[in-house]
């Protein structure tokens, strides 16, 4: 149901890279999270809400296929935009419909719910991810979270080689500080370190190696970006007491 989600979102928003989905809950309870862009807020409740409606009714017949309650939660920092889409845009209450307006650090230090996974794309600019989310403490935040065999998945726009990959791998040493396994999949440039473009770190809360092969063509494709090449360990790790994440990304401009 999150893969469907997902694709839903992404094909009806501006920008599908900031879609972020998270599924959480176990037996015939599941929860689904769904964050987008502010600009793209009315694009999934606009319509006078026939979107909004749309999905739900979509992922109540899904969730009826496979024998399970299904909610959808949308998470917006900005409360303003659910009044907006409220007064505008027929956003109706619906009991399968949560809205959560959270800092995302402050949603990891209250929560107490187990994930399957946790999808990260937040931007403090067009370049920079919110520092507060960056360090061991919320990485471990992260990692409590999950069910065994967890993911944490987030897109960071870097160079991996040279001054423009320091964030990168400042930040991959970080979850490699809390996880057992840590991959890069370059999207743009797979072979290629020194190419400034969306990087997607894997974290994975398992000691099993996965097989990283796919039976979707597409799927298979992406999966063989995986970077196998070194990685130099010369960056800190980023704490809550050190977070150097804006120093560290001016070197991109």
């Amino acid at each position: 149901m999150k893969a469907l989600i997902e694709y839903i979102a992404k094909a009806l928003v501006e920008h599908p890279e900031q879609v972020q989905v998270r599924e959480s809950g176990s037996g015939s309870r599941t929860r689904i999270e769904l964050s987008v862009s502010r600009d793209d807020m009315g694009r999934i409740i606009g319509k006078s809400g026939k979107v909004a409606n749309s999905i739900r009714t979509l992922l109540r017949v899904a969730a009826e296929r496979e024998g399970k309650q299904a909610t959808l939660d949308v998470v917006e920092i900005d409360p303003a935009v659910t009044d907006l889409a409220k007064q505008y845009f027929n956003l109706k209450a619906d009991p399968r419909l949560a809205i959560f307006h959270e800092d995302g650090r402050v949603f990891l230090n209250m929560n107490e719910r187990k994930y399957d996974a946790i999808l990260g794309d937040a931007f403090t600019s067009q370049l920079s991810l919110p520092y507060q989310l960056t360090t061991r403490e919320a990485v471990q935040k992260k990692y409590d979270a999950l069910n065994e065999g967890g993911v944490v998945i987030v897109n960071i726009i870097s160079s991996i080689e040279g001054e423009k990959g320091q964030f990168l791998r400042a930040e991959y040493q970080t979850f490699k500080s809390v996880f057992p396994q840590v991959h890069l999949f370059p999207v743009a440039s797979p072979d290629n370190g020194s190419v400034l473009q969306n990087i997607i770190l894997v974290a994975l809360k398992s000691t099993k190696e996965p097989l990283f092969e796919n039976d979707d063509p597409e799927l298979n494709d992406y999966l063989g970006h995986r970077w196998t090449q070194r990685i130099d360990d010369d960056m800190p790790i980023l704490t809550d007491d050190f977070a150097p994440v804006d120093h560290y990304i001016r070197n991109l401009i």
